[in-house]
């Protein structure tokens, strides 16, 4: 909801950083202070990522900031680049675009002084997502392709495979349907070399996004059978990206009881906690679409 979303969040996120930084020293911090408050940083770092993927805005605003502010104090690193990259990315769900984009900046200009090209690989994808977010399509190609040029540079599968998936998606939303098949397939084999399932999953689903887009149901329908076998090993998002397009596409091909029956697995899986942010968008897009379209009955 709004209120627990967008209203709150400015005034709380600029006053907290107002209070954080008058209770820390305005001197500078000797070397075993600097120490200190580096580790500090990282480890609300941590719990910022805990909070992000259990929903949890409060904590969320709370580590963001923290980890923010105890970065700051130990001054200059690769950590500092890392807090503004969670900053810019925390505002931009909110979203605050002002203090989201002075955030991201802030990480750019930093790494040109402390190069690092994991967290470099890091900052292209939220700026691709970001910049995706907003509609700026040229803004959003050119920064995930340094991400992907940066993750194969320094052999960072994993990081090179979320890069394309971005890519991927920004293809699926301009309908470049050719391009959406080339990416999802060399993300799939690249996962599946590495054995990563929820990489796996991610590819598999945009390619049913993309049949369910051409109208081809059953088709997606014959997809999604690949998927079933990992459904057990997959996490809470993914199940409901799963089973919202299994809804979808067996209520298209007309099994009404198929579509019934996940879409209400589905709404049970939503109603266990509060959604993870831009991470559910994909995951209730076509649930919502085809509970509230289909069967309006649903409650979600």
């Amino acid at each position: 909801s709004v209120r627990n979303g967008v209203s709150w969040f400015r005034p709380a996120f600029l006053r907290l950083r107002q209070v954080l930084r008058r209770l820390l020293p305005r001197e500078p911090a000797g070397p075993e202070e600097a120490a200190v408050s580096l580790e500090m940083g990282r480890i609300l770092e941590r719990v910022l990522r805990i909070s992000y993927y259990t929903g949890q805005n409060l904590q969320l605003l709370y580590s963001c900031i923290a980890s923010l502010a105890f970065c700051e104090r130990a001054g200059p690193s690769v950590d500092l680049a890392t807090a503004y990259i969670n900053a810019g990315a925390t505002a931009s769900i909110f979203p605050m675009h002002g203090v989201a984009r002075s955030y991201i900046g802030r990480a750019s200009e930093l790494l040109q002084a402390h190069p690092d090209p994991v967290v470099e690989s890091q900052l292209r994808m939220v700026e691709g997502v970001y910049y995706m977010g907003i509609g700026d399509q040229e803004q959003a190609i050119e920064r995930i392709q340094r991400g992907i040029q940066v993750a194969k540079r320094i052999g960072f599968g994993r990081r090179e495979d979320e890069c394309t998936a971005v890519r991927s998606a920004i293809d699926i939303h301009a309908g470049r349907h050719a391009a959406i098949d080339t990416g999802c397939a060399k993300v799939e084999e690249s996962a599946r070399r590495r054995g990563d399932t929820q990489m796996i999953s991610w590819s598999m689903l945009q390619q049913v996004e993309v049949l369910v887009m051409r109208g081809s149901f059953d088709a997606a329908r014959d997809q999604l059978a690949g998927l079933w076998a990992m459904f057990s090993l997959s996490e809470r998002p993914e199940k409901i990206w799963i089973l919202g397009f299994a809804a979808y596409t067996e209520y298209r091909v007309g099994d009404w009881s198929a579509a019934i029956e996940h879409a209400d697995q589905a709404a049970k899986l939503v109603a266990e906690g509060p959604p993870v942010h831009n991470y559910y968008i994909n995951a209730l897009d076509r649930l919502a679409e085809h509970a509230y379209g289909a069967f309006g009955s649903i409650r979600l």
